[in-house]
């Protein structure tokens, strides 16, 4: 019997073995070496596919028997690959009874990947460039390109606006080792002309009265966005249908934009200056305000005021059509000495004197509250923009730019063609003229501005005041001369004119002003006291926009709102703080922001941007309207409208 002297072992392995014998009687023993062999195990490998997702992938392997113990090698190298590609796959069974092998390939394919590129809004010629915002789901960069250069074109993910139509923006991504590539995604990207900016039915400008500007635009289905606080309209600024109105009572700067969809024009701007206006007569003043109503004060012995009086008023009343209906809609006024007149509505409207037919009412009654001026017995003056008085004739302008003219004609100031000693009752056209744009009446003579910027005058001419190098009196129209480098050409290029009680006044567009007529007090203002038959350069004037004439001083008002005086001072009406006379423009003292000027007989009256109304110079019949009656050569403020409480201080506006 052979003893070990231990149990017998159970695993593989190498054992030195002793044997004796134990029987009795008998003895001897062996030595030798037992040896237990491992047993052979079944490998077979297992997920040898994968797909690239940026982690290792082990190799797997089931064992027979099984749960046995493998290890792996990829390449010769135990680390598990992580990218896509074919790797060779050792698996070795690691057991201390059993062995085993298998070899195989780990095949790692690489991924597919998705790109998620939103839709592109509308763009609009113009625009800035703008940023793709596609990815893919790989994180990998991504790729765009434009089908339409001329349309859009694409660096790197920037896209830049090149002109209107469309494009497709295409988005790719190529992949690499681990990765398929996308699936492209395309989109159209419609690029838009931008609409055009929006139009006003009014032009920049000063006005007398409130407007009503009509916004409109070519782009159909467009939103009209405003502002009126000088900044750029946007999408949530207020907004207007199209042909919508919006009314202007102040001065605005008016910016519009037209938008459609997302898409939105250059914008659209306007400046207005709503100051209401002043015509100053020798000795009253009617005032109209924004609103489109008329004050009136001073003299009114002939009931120029038009308040149903013929009291003298220091301080500013209403005109009214009865005691208890006032004036209204009024657009543009006039005043001669002793008769005013008034627009609204196309039609005319005239009070006070009326010895020479001057209301046009076809009769020469006086009268105290205003009435329609005619050109028939049953037919009203009609289609009338502006008008202008004379002592004992009016004027008034039609839109078609036609002159219509009735009162006096006993020295030819009516124009048409022959002087008599008739009184002409009703208006008549003055067919001699056209294309006429502004008008004025004096003593006994008239002027007309047409289109082209030249001047036309008639009527009596003792002083040269027609400018036509003559001092003959003119029956029909003819054209004021100026005398340039000894040569008499006509004067031209002329965009505002007045009228003093014996000289003239033109502002030309090049801001300078021309004097002629009378000039015994230096109201030419050429340094001379010399009287003029045609036109001559004022002195040291530029920048020049209105002028105003009294009876012997001139005004102008230049683009900077400041104001020019010259000619008689003898009330302070120069407003330079002196009496003396000048025969050159002197700046007025203080008198800054100006919108409007005029002149009276001895005085000039003035409105500021902010409508306050002021004035300088003689006032003994209160034609300065302070409620003061005598001299005054300081600006006085001139309250326009005790009713009206939007100011405060005893401060009024005309506007």
């Amino acid at each position: 019997m052979l003893r070990s002297g231990r149990a017998p072992p159970t695993n593989a392995g190498s054992y030195p073995v002793l044997a004796t014998v134990t029987r009795p009687g008998y003895q001897g023993n062996a030595t030798g070496t037992l040896v237990i062999t491992k047993a052979t195990a079944t490998v077979t490998l297992d997920r040898l596919t994968a797909i690239s997702d940026g982690t290792p992938k082990d190799a797997t392997a089931t064992t027979v028997p099984p749960g046995l113990n493998v290890t792996y090698t990829y390449d010769g190298s135990a680390t598990a690959p992580i990218h896509a590609g074919s790797y060779t796959v050792v698996g070795t069974v690691n057991d201390i009874n059993y062995q085993g092998t298998a070899a195989g390939t780990l095949l790692i394919n690489r991924a597919n990947q998705t790109i998620t590129f939103p839709p592109l809004p509308d763009k609009t010629v113009g625009d800035a460039s703008f940023t793709l915002t596609g990815s893919a789901s790989s994180f990998l960069p991504m790729s765009y390109i434009s089908s339409n250069p001329n349309v859009a074109t694409v660096s790197g993910s920037t896209v830049t606006i090149v002109a209107s139509g469309s494009a497709v923006i295409t988005a790719s991504q190529t992949g690499n080792t681990d990765y398929n590539p996308a699936p492209n995604v395309s989109r159209t990207l419609t690029v838009l002309m931008p609409p055009e900016p929006p139009t006003f039915s009014v032009a920049s400008g000063h006005y007398a009265t409130n407007l009503s500007v009509v916004l409109n635009s070519s782009a159909s289905g467009a939103v009209i966005r405003y502002t009126v606080n000088e900044t750029e309209p946007t999408a949530s600024s207020p907004s207007v249908a199209l042909g919508g109105t919006l009314l202007i009572n102040r001065p605005t700067t008016l910016k519009a934009k037209a938008f459609v969809g997302t898409a939105s024009s250059d914008t659209a701007s306007a400046t207005y200056i709503v100051t209401g206006w002043i015509a100053a007569g020798p000795n009253h003043t009617l005032a109209l305000r924004s609103d489109g109503s008329i004050y009136a004060w001073g003299l009114n012995t002939n009931g120029q005021l038009g308040n149903g009086t013929t009291a003298l008023r220091p301080t500013a009343v209403p005109v009214k059509l009865n005691a208890s209906t006032p004036l209204t809609n009024i657009v543009d006024l006039s005043t001669s000495s002793i008769h005013s007149l008034a627009v609204s509505e196309g039609n005319v409207w005239a009070w006070g004197s009326n010895w020479n037919g001057q209301l046009g009412t076809g009769n020469t009654r006086q009268q105290l509250w205003p009435v329609k001026a005619k050109i028939g017995p049953n037919t009203d003056l009609a289609n009338i923009v502006h008008v202008a008085a004379g002592i004992t004739h009016s004027l008034a302008l039609d839109t078609s730019g036609q002159v219509w003219v009735w009162g006096s004609n006993n020295v030819g100031q009516l124009g048409l063609g022959t002087a008599d000693t008739n009184t002409h009752l009703y208006a008549v056209r003055l067919n001699s003229l056209t294309n006429v744009v502004a008008i004025a009446a004096g003593n006994n003579c008239s002027l007309a501005l047409r289109s082209d910027g030249t001047v036309w005058t008639w009527g009596t001419n003792a002083n040269g005041q027609l400018g036509d190098g003559t001092r003959t009196q003119q029956n029909a129209p003819v054209q004021v001369k100026v005398n340039l480098n000894g040569t008499t050409t006509n004067l031209t290029g002329i965009t505002d004119t007045a009228i003093g009680a014996t000289h003239m006044l033109a502002v030309k567009n090049d801001g300078t002003v021309w004097a002629w007529g009378l000039n015994h007090y230096g109201q030419l203002g050429d340094d001379t006291i010399t009287t003029k038959n045609v036109a001559t350069r004022v002195s040291n004037v530029t920048g020049a926009v209105a002028v105003a004439a009294g009876a012997t001083h001139s005004v102008a008002l230049k683009s900077d709102g400041r104001v020019l005086a010259w000619g008689s001072n003898s009330q302070g009406q120069l407003g330079d703080g002196t009496l003396e006379t000048r025969k050159t423009p002197v700046t007025m003292l203080g008198v800054n922001g100006i919108q409007v000027i005029s002149a009276g007989a001895n005085r000039t009256i003035y409105i500021k941007a902010d409508g306050t109304v002021s004035g300088v110079g003689e006032n003994f019949y209160a034609p300065l309207g302070n409620g003061v009656i005598g001299f005054d050569p300081t600006p006085a403020v001139i309250p326009v409208d005790r009713d009206d409480n939007r100011q405060g201080s005893g401060r009024r506006e005309c506007a």
